[in-house]
């Protein structure tokens, strides 16, 4: 591990082995388990993401990532990675 320069004035660190930077005193946003769940049964009541992200004031990835994990989301869902790989003429 060796610096790696600043982030929003707080050091960062590079692992010289994988090369991943971070900042060890970064600190993440832990949302309350109610707070996760109602995002999830929001969806699945039908609410669109971006109407849920809004009304709880959490990003719309952090969303998605919830929903993945709970096995509620429709194959082709919020997943760009199944878009058509064919380029654009």
């Amino acid at each position: 591990m060796v610096k790696y320069g600043h982030s929003r004035g707080k050091q960062t660190y590079r692992c010289q082995d994988c090369v991943h930077r971070f900042s060890p005193s970064a600190k993440r946003r832990v949302y309350p388990e109610k707070v996760r769940q109602q995002a999830v049964s929001m969806y699945c009541e039908g609410n669109g993401v971006e109407v849920i992200s809004r009304v709880l004031e959490v990003k719309t990835g952090t969303i998605y990532s919830w929903i993945k994990k709970r096995g509620s989301m429709p194959e082709g869902d919020g997943d760009s990675s199944q878009a058509s790989s064919e380029p654009s003429a």
